[in-house]
């Protein structure tokens, strides 16, 4: 687990990023570009490597963050798309990476 510790105005909150397996589902909620390795460095490494059965897709990251799940992958090598149940999933990615960005880096938490 990935634990990122966010300043909320004078107390210290956490957002945790988990891998998880079961997070698949749902559908395209948004994207984003970035480079491979920032993603590992603000995720941890993906869920999957392997190309899918039908190449769409060389790897993709399944992620509770706090308590929404999410998927990143990289569908047909276009920019990282992210999947979800919800407009959240997106967001809850968008804000870890918008964390990541800002030099806020993630402690790894057993």
């Amino acid at each position: 687990m990935l634990r990122y510790t966010v300043d909320e105005g004078g107390y210290e909150d956490y957002i945790e990023v988990v891998t998880d397996e079961n997070a698949g589902g749902g559908c395209l909620q948004g994207g984003f570009n970035a480079p491979y390795k920032v993603i590992c460095e603000a995720f941890g490494p993906p869920t999957y490597n392997d190309p899918s059965s039908t190449d769409k897709t060389t790897c993709e990251w399944r992620l509770r963050i706090g308590a929404y799940h999410a998927t990143i992958y990289d569908y047909k090598g276009e920019r990282w798309h992210v999947g979800g149940t919800d407009k959240y999933s997106y967001e809850s990615v968008m804000e870890v990476l918008t964390l990541y960005r800002k030099g806020n880096r993630p402690e790894i938490v057993d």
